[in-house]
């Protein structure tokens, strides 16, 4: 069972844990609604799958654009990992 603020909560199947875990990691707090159905929480799961990998995919171009440097570019990505994160989290 995860566990959330300290609450333990039963959400019946990994799929709804994942469903659960992504909804936390990007910020979102207080009462959600987590879909019963494995399939209603894996449409929106997979998409945001692809949206995070094209992210992701853009992310190092934009540090391959601005650094030749092997070990500068993924300290670029994390750094605009963070900002979309912290971007996104203010609302």
């Amino acid at each position: 069972m995860p566990e959330i603020i300290g609450n333990l909560i039963e959400l019946g199947s990994k799929t709804g844990t994942q469903f659960a875990a992504k909804i936390v990691e990007l910020g979102h707090y207080g009462p959600t609604t987590i879909p019963k159905s494995d399939r209603a929480c894996e449409k929106p799961l997979e998409s945001y799958r692809r949206y995070e990998a094209q992210l992701d995919s853009t992310f190092k171009d934009l540090a391959e654009e601005r650094s030749a440097d092997p070990e500068i570019q993924p300290r670029i990505v994390r750094e605009l990992w963070r900002l979309f994160h912290a971007t996104s989290r203010r609302g």
